[in-house]
């Protein structure tokens, strides 16, 4: 297997419209995910972050949880108020599936 540089794997999935999930680990045994869908990074999880938790309390959040998975209400409200592609996308994203 040839070592293909994590940047260079991003690239491709951008430019050929990647829809799913890329991971990489680095010499440290670190490891991230990275969600595509259509090319376009969606989400990103892993790595070291010990402030995330910390922000997420501070934003008044740590009554949620972020692995909660998140469903639309009142979409035609919704559909109105945002351009057609990005309601598609919050179609396909927040559909009870995937988590915060």
């Amino acid at each position: 297997m040839r070592y293909i540089h994590p940047l260079q794997e991003l690239k491709v999935c951008t430019q050929s419209r990647y829809n799913g999930q890329l991971n990489i680990r680095n010499t440290e045994r670190k490891q991230w995910a990275f969600y595509y869908h259509l090319g376009q990074l969606v989400w990103a999880i892993g790595g070291t972050h010990p402030s995330l938790w910390n922000n997420w309390t501070k934003a008044g959040l740590a009554g949620f949880s972020p692995d909660l998975a998140p469903v639309l209400i009142k979409l035609e409200e919704l559909r109105k108020q945002v351009s057609p592609g990005v309601f598609k996308n919050f179609e396909v994203l927040i559909n009870g599936k995937n988590t915060l």
